[in-house]
């Protein structure tokens, strides 16, 4: 049987960004919990690697590149991006989000098949 976990939002932004690299972010049995799974779909609030926000709010989510790791060790390997703080750092940063998500995806030995290409001919 095929294990699925799913999170809430993720986002290491201003007062969270030092918990990135964190080990004892999460409770051991959460951990245990998601590295249970076979899949864990994770909610990733806002752009990986983007620093330079391009919109002035009170509350502006971005990840440090460094959270792909992160989500490598709590076995997140499936992410949701479609959120309302996606494009806090603009078109700019989804771009180089989405340009560093085939490198990360290498990196990491991760197979990504985007949706829009699932079920075409490769």
């Amino acid at each position: 049987m095929t294990k699925i976990a799913f999170t809430g939002d993720v986002a290491f932004s201003k007062y969270f960004a030092s918990s990135c690299g964190d080990e004892n972010l999460l409770s051991d049995e959460v951990k245990s919990f998601l590295s249970q799974s076979d899949y864990t779909v994770v909610n990733i609030e806002a752009a990986i690697g983007s620093n330079n926000p391009t919109v002035k709010k009170a509350l502006l989510h971005t990840n440090p590149a460094q959270s792909v790791e992160w989500l490598r060790k709590i076995n997140g390997n499936i992410w949701s991006l479609s959120n309302n703080h996606i494009l806090d750092c603009g078109i700019e940063g989804l771009e180089s989000f989405s340009e560093n998500i085939l490198h990360w995806a290498q990196m990491l030995l991760w197979h990504i098949t985007p949706m829009w290409r699932r079920g075409t001919k490769q």
